[in-house]
């Protein structure tokens, strides 16, 4: 979907229930940006196709805003392809790991027969987890012709956040460190953690930005962020004061 003139969003990627993960690009006028490579090679097949179709002259880079699979799990298409993956240098996932990934996928297969035969395999068909090979530690700025873009560093989520700010159309894509409608995913950190997500709540809104892409749920604006940002940094201090998750107190 077509946000504005530079910034797009490919929503509906699978991954584990209840989540849906997003994906999105920012078109230069070489140059094409891909914020997180999908949680497969399917996804990133999709994700491939839609950034070659908005502007097929481009050369495409891949940023990926944390380590979690079902943002850096389509890396290994955009690799075989011979593009750049952008990632924190403290990405480091292994195909151990990969595996461990699809048997939780399985297990939430809810038809028991089909568990049995690994059809929740059938959605990692050509996976493989593969790093970034462009590191970075802190923020920098990438030319995409005829604008550049800013990648933020966001911790709090995981250590390894990332943002990508398009200042030319007040747009950020903020991985999780804002997520739309779900409950934020706080169980990877502790209190050290969850004070940095703070500090990355509070540079977001200094931005004062138009639109906000998160890592899941719609894309927001205007009052939305507002909103979405108070109801994170309110179950951030909750968590902070009793020192658990809000998806380990049920």
């Amino acid at each position: 979907m077509k946000i504005n003139e530079r910034c797009y969003v490919v929503y509906g990627l699978t991954m584990t229930p209840p989540w849906m993960v997003n994906s999105g690009f920012v078109v230069g006028d070489n140059r094409t940006l891909i914020i997180d490579s999908g949680g497969n090679y399917l996804s990133a097949q999709t994700i491939h196709g839609y950034a070659m179709v908005a502007r097929p002259t481009n050369t495409l880079l891949v940023i990926n805003t944390e380590p979690h699979s079902d943002h850096m799990g389509g890396n290994c298409l955009f690799r075989e392809l011979g593009i750049d993956v952008y990632g924190h240098e403290g990405i480091d996932r292994n195909d151990d790991q990969l595996k461990a990934v699809k048997e939780g996928y399985n297990d939430a297969v809810p038809d028991a027969f089909r568990r049995t035969h690994h059809e929740g395999d059938l959605v990692f068909l050509h996976t493989r987890f593969v790093n970034p090979n462009m590191r970075f530690r802190e923020d920098f700025t990438l030319d995409l012709g005829g604008f550049e873009i800013q990648v933020m560093m966001t911790p709090g989520h995981t250590p390894e956040n990332a943002s990508v700010y398009v200042p030319s159309v007040k747009t950020l894509y903020c991985g999780d460190t804002i997520v739309n409608g779900y409950v934020p995913n706080l169980t990877v950190g502790g209190v050290d953690d969850w004070h940095k997500w703070l500090k990355s709540l509070d540079r977001i809104e200094r931005l004062a930005l138009d639109t906000v892409v998160p890592g899941h749920g719609e894309v927001m604006g205007g009052g939305d962020i507002k909103s979405e940002v108070g109801r994170t940094r309110t179950l951030l201090e909750e968590a902070i004061q009793s020192g658990v998750a809000p998806t380990e107190t049920g």
